[in-house]
Protein backbone atom coordinates (compact mmCIF):
# COMPACT_ATOMS: atom_id res chain seq x y z
CA UNK A 1 0.00 0.00 0.00
CA UNK A 2 1.40 3.38 -0.93
CA UNK A 3 1.64 5.79 1.97
CA UNK A 4 -0.12 8.89 0.73
CA UNK A 5 -0.38 12.12 2.70
CA UNK A 6 -4.11 12.25 3.44
CA UNK A 7 -6.04 15.50 3.98
CA UNK A 8 -9.49 13.88 4.25
CA UNK A 9 -11.02 10.44 3.71
CA UNK A 10 -14.30 8.54 4.04
CA UNK A 11 -16.60 5.95 2.55
CA UNK A 12 -18.61 7.22 -0.44
CA UNK A 13 -20.95 5.95 -3.11
CA UNK A 14 -20.46 7.60 -6.50
CA UNK A 15 -22.72 7.81 -9.53
CA UNK A 16 -21.82 9.42 -12.85
CA UNK A 17 -24.62 11.78 -13.95
CA UNK A 18 -23.00 13.47 -16.97
CA UNK A 19 -19.72 12.42 -18.64
CA UNK A 20 -18.08 14.79 -21.15
CA UNK A 21 -21.37 16.64 -21.67
CA UNK A 22 -23.49 13.51 -22.24
CA UNK A 23 -26.14 12.31 -19.78
CA UNK A 24 -25.51 8.77 -18.54
CA UNK A 25 -28.81 6.88 -18.58
CA UNK A 26 -27.88 3.62 -16.84
CA UNK A 27 -25.34 4.74 -14.27
CA UNK A 28 -25.20 2.73 -11.06
CA UNK A 29 -23.84 3.58 -7.62
CA UNK A 30 -20.25 2.44 -7.05
CA UNK A 31 -18.79 2.02 -3.56
CA UNK A 32 -15.36 3.53 -2.81
CA UNK A 33 -13.08 4.58 -0.02
CA UNK A 34 -12.14 8.10 -1.07
CA UNK A 35 -8.99 9.90 0.03
CA UNK A 36 -7.98 13.46 -0.71
CA UNK A 37 -4.31 14.34 -0.87
CA UNK A 38 -3.53 17.94 -1.91
CA UNK A 39 -5.44 18.26 -5.24
CA UNK A 40 -5.75 14.50 -5.90
CA UNK A 41 -8.77 12.31 -5.15
CA UNK A 42 -7.81 8.63 -4.79
CA UNK A 43 -10.51 5.97 -5.08
CA UNK A 44 -10.17 2.49 -3.55
CA UNK A 45 -12.56 -0.25 -4.71
CA UNK A 46 -14.84 -2.18 -2.39
CA UNK A 47 -13.99 -5.71 -1.21
CA UNK A 48 -17.44 -6.29 0.34
CA UNK A 49 -21.07 -5.45 -0.43
CA UNK A 50 -21.83 -3.72 2.85
CA UNK A 51 -18.88 -2.48 4.87
CA UNK A 52 -18.11 1.21 5.23
CA UNK A 53 -14.78 1.15 7.11
CA UNK A 54 -11.34 1.42 5.50
CA UNK A 55 -10.68 -2.34 5.92
CA UNK A 56 -13.67 -3.12 3.65
CA UNK A 57 -11.85 -1.57 0.68
CA UNK A 58 -8.85 -2.54 -1.40
CA UNK A 59 -5.35 -1.40 -0.45
CA UNK A 60 -4.61 -0.67 -4.12
CA UNK A 61 -6.05 2.46 -5.68
CA UNK A 62 -8.41 1.90 -8.60
CA UNK A 63 -9.03 5.48 -9.78
CA UNK A 64 -7.23 8.79 -9.41
CA UNK A 65 -8.80 12.15 -10.17
CA UNK A 66 -6.70 15.31 -10.29
CA UNK A 67 -8.71 18.36 -9.32
CA UNK A 68 -8.26 21.50 -11.42
CA UNK A 69 -9.79 24.97 -11.32
CA UNK A 70 -12.86 23.85 -13.30
CA UNK A 71 -14.09 21.49 -10.57
CA UNK A 72 -16.69 22.69 -8.04
CA UNK A 73 -18.44 20.73 -5.31
CA UNK A 74 -22.00 21.45 -4.17
CA UNK A 75 -23.71 20.05 -1.08
CA UNK A 76 -27.21 18.91 -2.08
CA UNK A 77 -29.72 20.15 0.50
CA UNK A 78 -32.75 19.05 -1.51
CA UNK A 79 -31.72 15.41 -1.74
CA UNK A 80 -30.98 13.14 1.14
CA UNK A 81 -28.71 15.59 2.94
CA UNK A 82 -25.76 13.16 2.83
CA UNK A 83 -25.14 13.93 -0.86
CA UNK A 84 -22.91 16.29 -2.81
CA UNK A 85 -22.12 16.76 -6.47
CA UNK A 86 -18.83 17.43 -8.19
CA UNK A 87 -19.05 19.39 -11.41
CA UNK A 88 -16.24 19.85 -13.93
CA UNK A 89 -17.12 23.02 -15.81
CA UNK A 90 -14.30 22.48 -18.35
CA UNK A 91 -15.43 19.15 -19.79
CA UNK A 92 -19.05 18.92 -18.60
CA UNK A 93 -18.77 16.01 -16.17
CA UNK A 94 -21.00 15.64 -13.10
CA UNK A 95 -20.58 13.05 -10.35
CA UNK A 96 -23.01 12.58 -7.48
CA UNK A 97 -21.70 11.26 -4.16
CA UNK A 98 -23.49 9.91 -1.09
CA UNK A 99 -21.49 9.80 2.12
CA UNK A 100 -23.85 8.43 4.77
CA UNK A 101 -23.90 11.67 6.79
CA UNK A 102 -24.74 15.32 6.19
CA UNK A 103 -21.60 16.48 8.03
CA UNK A 104 -19.32 14.34 5.84
CA UNK A 105 -21.01 15.53 2.62
CA UNK A 106 -20.56 19.17 3.69
CA UNK A 107 -16.90 18.51 4.60
CA UNK A 108 -16.15 16.94 1.22
CA UNK A 109 -17.77 19.85 -0.65
CA UNK A 110 -15.87 22.40 1.45
CA UNK A 111 -12.49 20.63 1.14
CA UNK A 112 -12.80 20.16 -2.65
CA UNK A 113 -13.77 23.82 -3.16
CA UNK A 114 -10.98 24.96 -0.84
CA UNK A 115 -8.46 23.22 -3.10
CA UNK A 116 -9.97 24.28 -6.45
CA UNK A 117 -10.57 27.89 -5.37
CA UNK A 118 -6.82 28.25 -4.70
CA UNK A 119 -6.19 27.26 -8.32
CA UNK A 120 -8.23 30.06 -9.87
CA UNK A 121 -5.75 32.39 -11.47
CA UNK A 122 -6.03 36.03 -10.34
CA UNK A 123 -6.52 38.69 -12.97
CA UNK A 124 -3.30 40.31 -14.15
CA UNK A 125 -2.41 43.45 -12.21
CA UNK A 126 -1.97 45.47 -15.42
CA UNK A 127 -5.70 45.52 -16.24
CA UNK A 128 -7.23 48.99 -16.06
CA UNK A 129 -10.14 49.70 -13.76
CA UNK A 130 -12.96 51.95 -14.93
CA UNK A 131 -14.38 52.84 -11.52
Amino acid sequence: MDSVECDFQSYVRRKTIIKDGRKISLSSWQRYWLQMSANILIFYGSKTFKGTSRNDFSKERCKVLALHDGWRAVWLQTDASDAFQMIDHHCGTVYKFKTGSEATAKQWAAKINEVTNKMVKPLPANLMSFE
